[in-house]
């Protein structure tokens, strides 16, 4: 249990970092898919850790990116 109060926050801190760091990623490559999933999992980091003004853009984000991917899939 200790473990887990001492590095919760880096934990967090460390995946928020990860994420930022795959959405450039795929914003260089075009994958707007594994950006939209990205944006997904970034919000519900931000939902875990109660910091309710961030969850609702990055699932705005992660919808825009479904919606321009079925677009250009037809």
């Amino acid at each position: 249990m200790s473990f887990l109060i001492r590095n919760l926050f880096f934990a967090s801190k460390k995946a928020e970092t990860h994420f930022k760091q795959v959405i450039e990623v795929g914003k260089g490559i075009g994958a707007t898919g594994l950006m939209s999933q990205t944006y997904f999992d970034l919000g519900q980091l931000y939902e875990a850790k109660a910091e309710l003004g961030r969850p609702g853009n990055a699932s705005r984000r992660q919808s825009n990116f479904l919606n321009d991917a079925r677009r250009k899939a037809t």
